[in-house]
C-alpha cells in the first residue's frame, strides 16, 4: 500500500481535505520568478557596502548552494509524493522518530521565513506607491504604540487582502495572476540584463571590490559570512516548488523540473542581473539609494519610463506576497496533518484550499503593519526561522537516507549526495551562527532583536506541547518510533474518485486491522 511504502499517511485528512492535483511545474516557477524582485531590495545594501562584484560573488555561492540543495529536495519529495507542508515535512519524518520537537520548530521557523514578510513587503509596496503616485498625500495618525499608520499601511492591508482572496478562491487563479505579473517582470530584467550593452553603457570600471582580505570589519571575512546568511534567506526560496508536490498532475517530474527551473534562474538572475546594472549607473549611484535602486537605475538606462518600472515592480512585489502566502499556509496546514499545531487548521475549502492556514497569514500579517513599530525584529524572526528549517531539512535528508533506503522512489540520488547534505548542513550552520552572533556587521539589528526572534520561535513548541497533550490527550511525544496511525488511512483511498466510497473503504480498512490486532476474523475483503 502506498502509506506504508512513503512513510506517514497524514492520518487526520480525509478525502475532502487532499489538495487537487491541478498544477504544472511552471505555475510556483512564474510566482518564485516574480519574488526575484527582492534582487533590488535585498543585494542593493550588499553592493553597496562589499561592492559589485563582492555582492555577486556572495548572491553566487548561496545561488549554487540553493541548486544543490533544490537537488536534495526532489528526491525528497519523491520519497513522499502526497506529503502536504514542503521539505521540512518531508524531513519531519525523519525527526518524529528521534526528536519531533525539531519538526515542530523548523516546520513553524518555515512558515515564519514565508509567512512574516508578507507586511513588511506589503509597506514596502505601499511606501513605492505613495512616493511615486501620492507624494503629496503625507497624513499619518500617530498610535500609542509607536506605529504611525498613513498612507502606505493602508495599501499594505489591502495588498495582504487581495493576496488572501487569490489564494482562497483557488491556486489556478493565483498562478494566471501570477503569471501575467511575472511575464511584466520578465520585460524589465531582460532590460536590466541587455540594454547597459545595446546602449553602451556598461563599464567594468563602474564595478568593484570592496571585500578585504582581514576578518574583521563592515568588509572583512566575517562581514561576509553574515551576508551570506541575510543573502540566502532571499535565494534559498527557490525551493518553493517542493512545497506544491501533492498538487503537481505529475508529482515527481513537476517537482523535479520546476525546483531546477527556479534554481538556475535565481542563479542567473542574482549574479548576471546586478553586473549588468552597476556596470551601467554604477556602485557610487547604486549607494545612494540601495533600498530602491532598481528604479532610479532604470529610468537612468533607458532615459525614462520610472512610473512604469515602478508599476512593474510593485505587481512583482504583489506575486511574491501570494506566493508567500500559498507556501506559508501549506506548511501550517501540514503541521496541524503532522499533529504539530493546533488542529482546526486542517481544513480545507470547498475549492481545496487551505483557507483557515491562509486566514491566519492574513491576519497575523495585518497585525504586524498595525501594531508593530520595529519591523527589523520581523525580519530577523524570518531569517532566523527560515535558515533553522534549511538546516533541520538538510539533516533530515541524510537520516531519510537511512530510514527510507530500502524504500522505491522514481528520484533515489547517488549516495555520494549523503555527503553534500552533510557539507551543506556545516556550510549554512556557519551562515546561521555568523549572522545571528554579529548582526550588527551588516546593520540587520542587534543581540536584542535577536533574542526576540528567539522568543518568538520558541512559540512552536508551546503550540506542539498544546496539540500533543490537549488536543490529542497523549503523553511525551517527543520521539515517535512509528508513524502514526490513530487512523491509519490509506492514502490511495483518499485519492479515490469516488470521495464517498473512499472514506467508506478507509474506514472498512481501520476496522479490518483493528480486528486483525484483536483476532477477531474482519469482514471478507472488497
Amino acid at each position: 500500500m502506498v502509506a506504508e511504502g512513503l512513510g506517514s499517511a497524514q492520518p487526520e485528512a480525509t478525502s475532502g481535505e487532499m489538495l487537487k492535483k491541478q498544477l504544472r511545474w511552471y505555475d510556483p516557477f512564474a510566482m518564485i520568478f516574480a519574488a526575484g524582485v527582492a534582487v533590488f531590495i535585498t543585494l542593493g545594501f550588499t553592493m553597496a557596502e562589499l561592492g559589485t562584484w563582492g555582492a555577486m560573488l556572495v548572491a553566487g555561492i548561496v545561488a549554487v548552494i540553493a541548486l544543490f540543495q533544490n537537488v536534495l529536495w526532489a528526491e525528497m519529495a519523491a520519497m513522499f509524493p502526497n506529503k502536504v507542508g514542503g521539505i521540512t515535512l518531508f524531513a519531519n519524518e525523519a525527526w518524529k522518530r528521534r526528536f519531533q520537537p525539531i519538526g515542530a520548530l523548523s516546520t513553524f521557523g518555515y512558515w515564519c521565513g514565508w509567512s512574516l514578510v508578507l507586511g513588511v513587503f506589503g509597506i514596502g509596496l505601499g511606501s513605492l506607491v505613495q512616493a511615486q503616485w501620492f507624494p503629496t498625500v503625507t497624513w499619518a495618525w500617530g498610535t500609542p504604540w509607536g506605529v504611525k499608520l498613513g498612507l502606505p499601511q493602508v495599501i499594505a492591508v489591502g495588498a495582504v487582502l487581495l493576496a488572501w482572496i487569490m489564494n482562497i478562491i483557488g491556486i489556478r487563479i493565483a498562478a494566471w495572476v501570477s503569471w501575467a505579473l511575472a511575464a511584466a517582470f520578465g520585460v524589465v530584467v531582460a532590460i536590466f540584463l541587455f540594454a547597459p550593452f545595446i546602449g553602451g553603457l556598461w563599464h567594468a570600471s563602474n564595478i568593484s571590490w570592496h571585500i578585504s582580505s582581514t576578518w574583521h570589519g563592515p568588509t572583512g571575512i566575517q562581514s561576509v559570512l553574515v551576508w551570506l546568511y541575510v543573502v540566502g534567506w532571499s535565494v534559498y526560496p527557490s525551493e518553493m516548488p517542493a512545497t506544491f508536490a501533492p498538487e503537481y498532475r505529475d508529482t515527481v517530474k513537476d517537482t523535479r523540473r520546476g525546483l531546477a527551473a527556479c534554481g538556475i534562474a535565481y542563479l542567473l538572475l542574482w549574479v548576471i542581473l546586478p553586473m549588468t546594472t552597476a556596470g551601467a549607473v554604477g556602485d557610487k549611484f547604486i549607494a545612494q539609494d540601495p533600498a530602491s535602486f532598481g528604479v532610479a537605475a532604470f529610468n537612468k538606462i533607458v532615459g525614462g519610463g520610472a512610473g512604469v518600472a515602478v508599476a512593474i515592480m510593485c505587481a512583482a512585489i504583489f506575486v511574491t506576497m501570494i506566493a508567500g502566502s500559498a507556501d506559508a499556509s501549506r506548511a501550517l496546514y501540514g503541521m496541524a496533518l503532522d499533529r504539530m499545531t493546533l488542529k482546526q487548521l486542517v481544513h480545507l475549502n470547498r475549492r481545496g484550499m487551505p483557507s483557515r492556514a491562509l486566514t491566519v497569514d492574513a491576519v497575523v500579517n495585518s497585525l504586524i503593519i498595525l501594531f508593530v513599530a520595529n519591523l527589523l525584529s520581523v525580519l530577523l524572526v524570518a531569517n532566523l526561522g527560515y535558515f533553522i528549517a534549511i538546516i533541520a531539512a538538510l539533516v533530515g535528508y541524510i537520516f531519510l537516507r537511512k530510514d527510507q533506503a530500502g524504500k522505491p522512489r522514481e528520484i533515489q540520488l547517488p549516495r555520494g549526495w549523503t555527503v553534500v547534505a552533510v557539507v551543506l548542513s556545516v556550510v549554512n550552520a556557519l551562515f546561521l551562527f555568523e549572522g545571528v552572533t554579529n548582526p550588527g556587521l551588516t546593520g540587520y539589528g542587534s543581540l536584542r532583536t535577536t533574542l526576540i526572534a528567539v522568543a518568538i520561535l520558541a512559540i512552536s513548541l508551546v503550540l506542539f506541547w498544546y496539540r500533543r497533550v490537549v488536543q490529542d490527550r497523549r503523553t511525551g511525544g517527543i520521539r515517535i518510533a512509528e508513524p502514526d496511525n490513530a487512523i491509519d488511512t490509506d492514502i490511495s483511498l483518499l485519492q479515490d474518485a469516488n470521495l464517498e466510497s473512499a472514506k467508506n473503504r478507509a474506514a472498512d480498512t481501520a476496522t479490518r486491522r483493528s480486528n486483525a490486532e484483536l483476532e477477531i476474523p474482519g469482514p471478507a475483503a472488497d
